[in-house]
């Protein structure tokens, strides 16, 4: 199989980030780039562009306009790849837009461009200002003859009873998996698993030096202030009954779920603030009880596999 080449500095100078990863004759550019101002939203406005145009691959575009269109369903659906593989190592309280373009340049049809935009995208994170906590490293593992093969291409797939993008960070810590497989072993998924963690290893140990010699030095930022702690416990105390009655109401369905939830955080707010000597603001308040939401369906989740 090819080796994996990650290169950075020649293209698109004047982004945050940008790295060029290439196996074979396939090679993939990802450029990075973040706003220098926080915005208001609660979240990470974080946006992933996968475009797999036809000239990578030497052609016209078929259609009417012979021109590019709109995201296709497959490039959607690598951009949420990415998405998930990058968002939980960002910074708690990091709300700045952040933008991360994937162009494929050129594909020879054998090595998958979805796994070399992966590892291009950490990389130009790891080598831009923006803060991360990566690297990671990605490969697709397959299954055939009950044997482990890291990166099969695409004829190997059709034989494959396995399918699985496995990402990972350091000391083997897995991000994300996605996959589909036929009826196989439990003992074979797991050894498949760990092959892939243990590829990613090194992928992600070659991302880091490449970030020592050529790195910027990552940004400083103002976190967005987390509710306080007397807060957290009041909304808890108050609300946590009623929400997993709510969340295991399975009669429920998503609109009248939000509902309900919704008609407790109204009364969540009446009675704290005349309840509490320094009554905190509605953002305060609302903060918190989105806190104490995740924390409880997620307690749910491992309690009774909800």
């Amino acid at each position: 199989r090819g080796n994996l080449r990650i290169s950075s500095g020649k293209y698109a100078r004047f982004t945050d980030g940008c790295a060029v990863a290439e196996q074979g004759d396939t090679s993939v550019m990802v450029t990075a780039v973040s706003k220098p101002k926080p915005t208001p939203s609660s979240f990470l406005p974080l946006v992933v562009d996968y475009r797999q145009k036809a000239a990578a691959a030497g052609r016209i575009p078929t259609n009417f306009l012979r021109r590019e269109l709109g995201p296709s369903e497959h490039e959607i659906l690598v951009s949420r790849v990415i998405d998930r593989s990058l968002r939980p190592l960002f910074p708690a309280g990091f709300n700045y837009e952040t933008q991360l373009v994937v162009n494929l340049l050129a594909v020879d049809g054998i090595h998958d461009p979805e796994i070399l935009s992966i590892n291009a995208a950490s990389a130009a994170l790891c080598l831009s200002d923006i803060p991360w906590n990566g690297p990671i490293g990605a490969v697709r593992v397959g299954l055939i003859d009950n044997e482990v093969v890291i990166n099969p291409s695409r004829k190997e797939l059709t034989n494959s009873d396995l399918n699985l993008i496995v990402v990972a960070t350091s000391q083997s810590l897995v991000v994300m998996l996605e996959g589909f497989c036929n009826n196989i072993l439990q003992q074979y998924f797991l050894k498949a698993i760990k092959s892939g963690v243990k590829e990613c290893q090194k992928i992600v140990q070659s991302i880091q030096k490449l970030q020592k010699e050529c790195g910027k030095v990552k940004r400083t930022f103002e976190a967005r202030v987390q509710p306080e702690q007397e807060l957290l416990d009041a909304v808890k105390t108050m609300s946590s009954m009623k929400l997993k009655d709510i969340f295991t109401d399975f009669s429920l369905d998503k609109t009248s779920r939000d509902e309900k939830v919704r008609e407790v955080r109204t009364d969540l707010l009446e009675k704290l603030k005349s309840g509490m000597e320094v009554a905190p603001s509605q953002e305060e308040i609302g903060e918190a009880f989105v806190v104490v939401c995740k924390d409880i369906f997620r307690e749910l989740v491992f309690e009774t596999k909800l």
